[in-house]
C-alpha cells in the first residue's frame, strides 16, 4: 500500500486538482470521523464495541488538533 504522501500525488495527477489544503481536509476528516465515534460512545450504552471506541475518539481528536497547529495552511 502506497503512503499518504504517493496517494496524494496519484490524485492530484489523475484527477489534476490541487492539493495545497491537503491539511484543512485531513483535519476536517478527523474532526468528523471522531464525532460520529463520539455519537457511537453516548449511545452504544454498555456494549463494548461502543465503550472500546472512547480511546480512538480522543486520539482522533488530538492528532486533527496536532495537524491544525503544525499546518502551514491560512485559508
Amino acid at each position: 500500500m502506497p503512503g499518504a504522501s504517493r496517494l496524494i500525488e496519484h490524485y492530484a495527477e489523475v484527477s489534476g486538482r490541487q492539493v495545497d489544503d491537503m491539511d484543512y481536509y485531513t483535519v476536517l476528516a478527523r474532526w468528523k470521523l471522531a464525532i460520529v465515534l463520539e455519537q457511537s460512545v453516548k449511545y452504544g450504552g454498555d456494549s463494548p464495541a461502543a465503550k472500546a471506541l472512547g480511546p480512538y475518539v480522543l486520539n482522533l481528536m488530538k492528532s486533527a488538533a496536532d495537524l491544525a497547529e503544525t499546518s502551514d495552511y491560512r485559508g
